[in-house]
């Protein structure tokens, strides 16, 4: 199961990378939401989910959602969107255009597991979520 992540910070970037790999997921991770549509487009790759960041140089997360969406080829990829906002109309129009599920930052790694694992079944090799 590939994951591709879209987010500008290295160190939010790394924490989700580490979190998901922990887990048996392989990840790919990007900067931006062009570098993320290029990935998307390249038949090498099989993207089997996207968590992006919101907030992004370039293309923020809604642009990037809204892109996804529309390309007949991806709209059926799951995408889970990170923001720092608790802002109801941002949550809201990444609701309306499709976003499976969002967290609010700081990302909690339990939370995110779960959210992934609720998309994603875990891999293989990996034993399912045990309640802490």
């Amino acid at each position: 199961m590939s994951i591709l992540i879209v987010e500008d910070n290295k160190v939010a970037a790394h924490i989700l990378k580490l979190n998901l790999e922990k887990h048996g997921y392989n990840t790919i991770t990007v900067t931006n939401g062009m570098d993320a549509l290029e990935i998307l487009k390249d038949e090498d790759y099989k993207i089997d989910l996207v968590i992006s960041d919101i907030s992004m140089p370039y293309m923020d997360g809604i642009h990037f959602l809204k892109q996804i969406k529309e390309s007949p080829s991806h709209a059926d990829i799951p995408v889970i969107l990170c923001t720092q906002h608790h802002d109801s109309k941002i949550i809201h129009e990444a609701i309306r255009l499709g976003c499976a599920d969002y967290i609010v930052k700081p990302i909690n790694a339990a939370q995110l597991l779960q959210k992934v694992r609720h998309i994603l079944p875990p891999p293989v090799d990996q034993t399912p979520l045990q309640p802490a």
